[in-house]
């Protein structure tokens, strides 16, 4: 959902997870490009050092 997902499909992940789960997902999923990985985490207010996406590989 975070990578690909439209707006009706964020609007089901927010009514159906808590915001900590996805925050979970955001800052361990390695599958995220680092340009969405980058958007949530702004969004979100996370530390880019705090997602493993955003990591150097």
């Amino acid at each position: 959902m975070l990578e690909y997902g439209d707006e009706a499909a964020i609007a089901w992940l927010r009514s159906t997870f808590t915001q900590e789960q996805v925050l979970d997902v955001l800052r361990t999923d390695r599958n995220l490009t680092p340009l969405s990985a980058n958007f949530w985490a702004i969004l979100y207010g996370i530390p880019a050092n705090d997602v493993v996406a955003l990591r150097t590989r």
